[in-house]
């Protein structure tokens, strides 16, 4: 399977080192994610409707969501290296889809015993966003805190406007990014030394700059204590001329 994977995405991505080690990385996680579900398949065929098998149900659909995710974000990795990172912004209601995004990933958060909590402004607030491409990136800081937490800790995600200005925020109190590498956190294929422990390409957060930055927003990382990540995404709202610095 490993190797059917890494054949199928090279006819996708092409050849090259540099891409050849994200392709062996995203194979074996995709090997990874489907053996797991062929074990809690196999656990279901032999369980009555109990609460068990509503718990097995989660835990498959819990890596199937893992799997898309990085599948996203291999494609979306080649449509930036061949320049085809293009957005197609529409008025969305900002809350309403982070409320979308929240009720389909929460299975992720069940399995792993993480509490999520949402703390989403009154208001309503219209962005003009790619509803086929930003939502990666509330999805990679949602599953970046869920990988470097550990069960019975917290990630929180909060929306206020300040301005003319959407700010999101996603906060969890997992290993924390030590200071040293705050400046390099963006940086394609960068990792810090306290992830190794954790399988990663290092693209994730430097695609979900990219698309930021491409819907005239910003990404950063704020300043907290040692052990609290909280990443701020700030967009235009609606209406509004505003464009955000790099």
């Amino acid at each position: 399977m490993s190797t059917l994977l890494t054949t199928l995405f090279a006819s996708i991505v092409g050849e090259s080192e540099e891409n050849s080690d994200i392709l062996d990385l995203y194979a074996h996680n995709m090997k990874q994610y489907l053996l797991l579900n062929q074990e809690l398949i196999s656990r279901a065929q032999h369980l009555s409707p109990t609460a068990d098998l509503s718990i097995l149900l989660k835990k498959m659909r819990s890596s199937l969501l893992h799997g898309l995710q990085q599948t996203n974000l291999v494609l979306l990795t080649q449509r930036d290296r061949s320049n085809r990172l293009e957005v197609h912004p529409v008025i969305v209601e900002a809350n309403e889809l982070i409320r979308q995004i929240i009720d389909e990933y929460s299975p992720l958060f069940e399995v792993a015993e993480i509490a999520l909590h949402l703390d989403l402004s009154e208001c309503n607030v219209n962005v003009a966003l790619d509803p086929a491409i930003f939502p990666s990136v509330i999805i990679n800081l949602l599953d970046n805190a869920i990988k470097y937490s550990k069960p019975g800790g917290s990630v929180s995600i909060s929306s206020k406007t300040r301005e003319s200005v959407l700010v999101i925020e996603i906060s969890d109190n997992g290993i924390g990014i030590p200071e040293e590498d705050r400046e390099l956190i963006f940086s394609k294929h960068f990792r810090s030394e306290n992830t190794s422990h954790v399988s990663g390409s290092g693209l994730g957060l430097y695609m979900a700059k990219k698309i930021v930055l491409a819907h005239n927003g910003a990404i950063k990382l704020e300043k907290t204590n040692k052990f609290i990540t909280t990443f701020c995404i700030e967009l235009p709202i609606a209406g509004s001329t505003s464009k955000r610095e790099d």
